[in-house]
C-alpha cells in the first residue's frame, strides 16, 4: 500500500520556541517515523510539500497550490493521500478540496494536531494513525479529516463539507448533527451507521480561488445596524442565531437588503435544524433573503468564495449540491 503525505505546516509541523509555537522543518517526517516505529505493515509513505504555513495564514494562494497538488497526484497509483494541516483552518481547506474533487477514487484525509507533536497532550499521532487506518480499511473515497477530541475514546473521521467551526477557545472538531462519517478506536475503523449520505457532483473541477473572496459575512448580533459597506461585495452570507433567526423587526436589516438588491448582490442565510421556523423568519422572503438548505457555515462560505472567484451563477450554484454539503 502506498500513501502520499502532503506536508503543509500547521501545529502538527511545529515546535515551541520560547514563548511561541513556530514551524519546525525537523517535524516534517516525525509522524511517519512514529507510525513506522509503532506498526509493522505494508504501508509505504512518500512525501511532498507544496508550501508550509501556520494555517491561520491560509490564503487563496495556498488553496490553489493545494488543489493543484491533489489534482496532479490523485491518479498516480496512491491508495490514499494524507494532508498534514493546521487546525485553525482545517475545515476550510477540507471544504475547498471537497468542492474541487467531489468524485475521487481514493480517500484524501486531512490531519492536524491540537499541540506540537512533542507535547504529551498532542493528538497528532493519533489523528495520523486513524487516517492511515481509514485508508487501509478502504472506508470511503472523497475528502475527510481525522480528529480526536480530548475527552473522547475514539478518533472521528469527518466528511470534508460537514464540519462546524471551532467553539470559542476550544480546539475540538465536530460534524453537523454530531454525526461524523466514521470512527477509529482500538485499531479498528468503523463506519457510522447514522451518517446520512446525500448526493455529489459527477465530475471534478479544480476551481481557482481569488485573493478577494467577495463574501460579506454578517453574524447575528444584538444592536447591529447593518450599516455595512458593500464596495467590492459580490454576495452576503448571514450567520444567524442558533435558531436560524436574525433581527428583522427594527428596519435596519430591511434597509441593508434594499441596498444589496440595488447592487444585485444576493443575500443568503444559513438554515437552522429546528422543528418549526420562528415567526421572525417570515420576513426573509419579503426582504429577498435566500435561505440555504441545512448545512455548515464553513461549507457555504467556501462555496460562495468559489462561485465569486469563478464567475458562476451564484444563486443557482448555492442551491446545487456539490459534495454532500446539504443535510436532508
Amino acid at each position: 500500500m502506498k500513501i502520499l503525505v502532503v506536508i503543509t505546516g500547521g501545529t502538527i509541523g511545529s515546535s515551541v520556541e520560547g514563548d511561541y509555537t513556530s514551524l519546525d522543518i525537523a517535524k516534517n517526517h516525525a509522524l511517519i517515523k512514529h507510525y513506522e516505529s509503532k506498526f509493522i505493515d505494508d504501508v509505504t509513505f512518500e512525501t511532498m510539500s507544496p508550501y508550509r504555513i501556520l494555517s491561520e495564514n491560509l490564503t487563496s494562494n495556498e488553496l490553489n497550490l493545494l488543489t493543484d497538488c491533489i489534482a496532479q497526484h490523485k491518479d498516480k497509483g496512491y491508495d490514499g493521500i494524507i494532508v498534514t494541516h493546521g487546525t485553525d483552518t482545517l475545515q476550510y481547506s477540507s471544504a475547498a478540496l471537497s468542492y474541487c474533487f467531489p468524485v475521487l477514487e481514493l480517500p484524501v484525509v486531512l490531519v492536524s494536531a491540537n499541540f506540537p507533536l512533542d507535547n504529551p497532550l498532542s493528538n497528532g499521532h493519533q489523528n495520523f494513525e486513524a487516517a492511515v487506518a481509514f485508508i487501509k480499511a478502504k472506508g470511503g473515497n472523497g475528502v475527510f479529516a481525522s480528529y480526536k477530541n480530548r475527552h473522547s475514546d475514539k478518533t472521528d473521521i469527518h466528511l470534508g463539507t460537514r464540519m462546524y467551526t471551532h467553539l470559542e477557545n476550544l480546539d475540538e472538531v465536530y460534524s453537523i448533527g454530531s454525526q461524523p462519517y466514521a470512527y477509529y478506536k482500538d485499531g479498528k475503523t468503523e463506519l457510522n451507521e447514522k451518517f446520512t449520505k446525500t448526493t455529489s457532483a459527477q465530475e471534478n473541477y479544480t476551481y481557482r480561488f481569488e485573493n478577494k473572496t467577495g463574501v460579506l459575512v454578517i453574524s447575528s448580533l444584538p444592536g447591529d445596524n447593518f450599516a455595512y459597506d458593500l464596495s467590492g461585495v459580490k454576495s452576503v452570507l448571514i450567520r444567524p442565531y442558533h435558531s436560524g433567526t436574525i433581527n428583522t423587526s427594527d428596519g435596519c436589516l430591511k434597509a441593508f437588503c434594499e441596498r444589496a438588491k440595488e447592487r444585485d448582490i444576493p443575500v443568503f442565510i444559513l438554515r437552522a435544524d429546528v422543528c418549526a421556523q420562528y415567526e421572525s423568519t417570515s420576513a426573509f422572503e419579503q426582504m429577498g433573503i435566500i435561505p440555504l438548505p441545512l448545512s455548515t457555515f464553513v461549507s457555504q462560505y467556501m462555496k460562495l468564495w468559489i462561485a465569486n472567484s469563478n464567475n458562476l451563477d451564484v444563486r443557482g450554484f448555492m442551491q446545487t449540491e456539490i459534495a454532500q454539503e446539504f443535510i436532508r
